[in-house]
């Protein structure tokens, strides 16, 4: 088993969601359990909107293991799978901003296209809840225990 860790939009500059300090802690955690397995991260950014975030960047060690990937649009599963299509990816565990928007947007497009589970973990996951347009409580959502469960398996 191979899951990939996908970092969508954490581009602190553009995106205020992407400036929460549990948020990137949470992020850094799962990015050092990735990296001690030497499994793949993805970092997304949005084109034009910045550089993802520095503590985030400053936590990868390997960038062997790292992919970068410039999306122009919400989704970015097909430029994803253009760039780890060899890599034989089992899963992909969404992280970043903003869940209801280009997280889900991405993991939906990554599971149409490749054909492979997501998980979209809300404690790795940010969002503004309280916007009216906000549509998290329609997304299924699974534990940081199941991605911990995956992790052991990998």
């Amino acid at each position: 088993m191979k899951p990939a860790l996908v970092i969508v939009d954490m581009q602190p500059e553009c995106w205020g969601a992407a400036k929460n300090p549990v948020l990137v802690d949470n992020i850094i955690h799962y990015i050092n359990e990735w990296q001690k397995r030497n499994l793949p991260i993805v970092v997304v950014t949005y084109y034009g909107s910045g550089k993802t975030h520095r503590k985030i960047l400053s936590n990868l060690k390997n960038k062997k293991q790292v992919t970068f990937v410039r999306k122009y649009d919400c989704g970015g599963g097909h430029e994803i799978l253009s760039k780890v299509n060899k890599k034989k990816i089992s899963h992909f565990v969404m992280t970043g901003v903003f869940r209801c928007q280009c997280v889900i947007e991405t993991a939906n497009e990554l599971e149409e296209l490749a054909n492979k589970p997501t998980l979209i973990v809300k404690t790795l996951t940010g969002c503004d809840e309280k916007d009216i347009y906000c549509m998290c409580h329609q997304i299924k959502q699974t534990s940081k225990k199941a991605v911990d469960k995956l992790l052991k398996a990998a």
